[in-house]
């Protein structure tokens, strides 16, 4: 048997992009084996499969994503900063996200302290930025270092460079104008005119953290530190300020939550023996206790990623600073024995404290924060009534492992009987990055590109693993439903308003209903209606209400269930498991109402095929509470 050289040729065609295509598939599938193991709170593993991205013919985006991930696990969580300018540098080599990597560097850098070299990483953020939100973070990155950089020279009596705090509040002046929503963005505004002793600033920059509009008044609860900043702010431009007006400052500061630029102010203005009148002591013994709780969490943190310290170590590292707050503190019927109980109560009621201390999301955390806002409401659904107890917490404390494994706020709150506690930090850029997605040409392309990229891979994932997180599937419908939100929202907008900021108030107000006042009040009514349930229990059912009672379900499905955590030992990725093998499950036996469903693929990629009132009918369907309808 002969073959022509044309036939012999194609056939050799044939087999070299058969095996790149194999490779390319098997490199591609690196960056997820990667990131999950990363979510899976596993950086060591992670951090062999994100070198192998590196070396492997993945995108550039993989490439950079992998530089930036190794990065921050050795700067952050092993504390090897050498290391992680050594994956940036690598990562840079590749000429893609240049300016998400040098401002995750320059955040590493000022949280090592090396703050002219955060500044010089920074600038080269800002210098390399191709979207406005690129220019955001890096800004925003380089004010915090300045801001920080101040605050270290003002503790150890060094002169202030008063030249770089003008800049930065140059800066922060032209960036909270168009992030009204972003209560950090307000806060370190806030920091930089405190060390500039800039009294209008200062109290603009109060008012903008508290999400005041111009004829806003303050919630009752803050309404004297309003007070009190506001009488000290009205005429103080540079001028030192008296004792009774430093005083009246520090106070203000502190009842707002605003802790770190209360102690900046202590700094600038230290208080005589003759001011520390029972009020100030207190209030300086529980800044002491919270500094101290929050560096013993974060080392201990630490410690966990390379060892597993005893579950019980962090309380025996928090209860003598504990007991030693209890010998600073007066109250009337005071126990001569320590009381952690009583402690709390008396912490709650003296300066607005919530805390957890124990277990969250399967690790040993210490976290918490203060009350500015403190509301009850009334709370109905599938026929059960009660009310609940609303307390928005800021002024955060600690952080629960999860969190500050990926150094942001990750636990939007608790609750218990009739109560719901929110962390309002989790909330605050909810709306931001998605308006950017959405009007932002340059972060949509990178978006979409990424999207499209991770959806060829999804079907592959789901062959191997039926139950697994589709990031692809994850970006199409996030994508997709956020687009009709803005449609929804543009059609109920004047002209004349602000479109981006009637889209990201919807959209954090829509959070906060659902999220809060759907998800969080479902586990108000199962606890109401036992005690036995298992915290993935209370999850799993909490979801089921979130997304069937929300008006875009797709959404709070993909924001809440079809996240990298699926499967974890937590209490979330378990429940978020169990909805999608129970949705998985539904879908294939109502086959035949899905439209253009085939039986040959995978179930899972195939969710966005699934109308609303579809989704809506199998997630109660799956719910005990919810009343059960007919198929249609």
């Amino acid at each position: 048997m002969t073959f022509s050289k044309k036939y012999l040729l194609n056939l050799v065609l044939f087999a070299m992009v058969t095996h790149l295509s194999t490779y390319t598939a098997q490199a591609q599938s690196l960056i997820n084996k990667a990131e999950h193991l990363y979510h899976q709170h596993q950086p060591k593993k992670a951090a062999k499969f994100y070198q192998q991205v590196l070396q492997s013919s993945v995108s550039k985006s993989d490439k950079a994503l992998a530089a930036k991930q190794l990065a921050h696990i050795e700067g952050h969580l092993y504390k090897h900063i050498v290391q992680a300018r050594h994956w940036t540098t690598q990562g840079l080599k590749h000429q893609h996200n240049q300016s998400r990597l040098y401002q995750n560097l320059a955040d590493l850098e000022r949280e090592h302290q090396q703050f002219t070299k955060g500044k010089i990483a920074a600038r080269l953020a800002t210098k390399s930025a191709k979207s406005k939100i690129d220019a955001f973070l890096a800004n925003v990155t380089l004010c915090r270092i300045i801001l920080e950089e101040q605050r270290y020279k003002l503790k150890h009596r060094q002169s202030l460079n008063k030249q770089e705090i003008k800049m930065a509040q140059g800066i922060m002046a032209s960036i909270t104008p168009f992030t009204p929503t972003i209560t950090s963005t307000f806060k370190l505004q806030l920091g930089l005119a405190l060390l500039a002793q800039d009294g209008l600033t200062l109290y603009q920059a109060w008012r903008g953290f508290f999400l005041l509009a111009q004829n806003d008044s303050p919630s009752a609860i803050m309404q004297q530190a309003h007070n009190l900043i506001q009488n000290v702010c009205a005429h103080w431009k540079g001028a030192p300020l008296n004792s009774s007006q430093a005083q009246q400052l520090f106070l203000g500061l502190f009842k707002s939550r605003l802790f770190e630029s209360a102690q900046t102010a202590l700094m600038l203005y230290p208080l005589s023996k003759e001011q520390k009148n029972a009020e100030l002591k207190e209030a300086l013994a529980y800044l002491d206790f919270i500094d101290q709780a929050q560096e013993k969490t974060f080392a201990f943190y630490t410690k966990m990623v390379s060892e597993k310290p005893a579950s019980d170590q962090l309380m025996t590292q928090i209860l003598p600073l504990a007991q030693k707050l209890w010998t600073k503190l007066s109250w009337s019927d005071k126990p001569q024995k320590f009381d952690l109980s009583t402690l709390r109560t008396v912490l709650e009621k003296k300066f607005g404290a919530q805390y957890a201390l124990g277990n969250t999301n399967g690790f040993p955390s210490f976290y918490g924060g203060h009350a500015i806002l403190d509301q009850t409401k009334s709370v109905s659904q599938y026929g059960k009534k009660g009310t609940i107890r609303f307390i928005s917490l800021d002024g955060i404390v600690g952080n629960d492992y999860t969190g500050w494994y990926r150094k942001s706020i990750r636990v939007g709150g608790w609750a218990r009987t009739n109560l719901f506690v929110q962390l309002r930090p989790a909330y605050a850029t909810d709306g931001v990055p998605q308006w950017s997605r959405l009007t932002d040409p340059i972060e949509r392309k990178k978006y979409l590109d990424k999207m499209r990229q991770q959806l060829t891979e999804d079907e592959a994932i789901a062959q191997k693993k039926p139950y697994a997180y589709l990031p692809g599937l994850q970006k199409q419908v996030a994508y997709q439903e956020l687009k009709r939100i803005l449609k929804d929202v543009k059609s109920k907008t004047d002209q004349s308003a602000n479109l981006q900021l009637a889209f990201i108030n919807y959209l954090k107000n829509l959070t906060q209903e659902v999220s809060i006042f759907i998800h969080e009040v479902r586990h108000v009514i199962d606890k109401n209606i036992s005690t036995q349930f298992s915290s993935a229990d209370l999850e799993y059912r909490a979801k089921l209400s979130e997304i069937a009672l929300s008006p875009y379900p797709k959404y709070f499905f993909i924001r809440q269930v079809m996240v990298p955590s699926i499967g974890t030992q937590s209490s979330h990725g378990q429940a978020n498991l169990r909805v999608i093998k129970n949705l998985v499950q539904w879908m294939e036996q109502n086959a035949v109402i899905i439209k253009d469903f085939n039986k040959q693929r995978p179930t899972l990629p195939q969710f966005n095929l699934l109308t609303d009132t579809q989704l809506k009918l199998a997630l109660q369907s799956l719910d005990p509470l919810a009343p059960k309808k007919k198929q249609k």
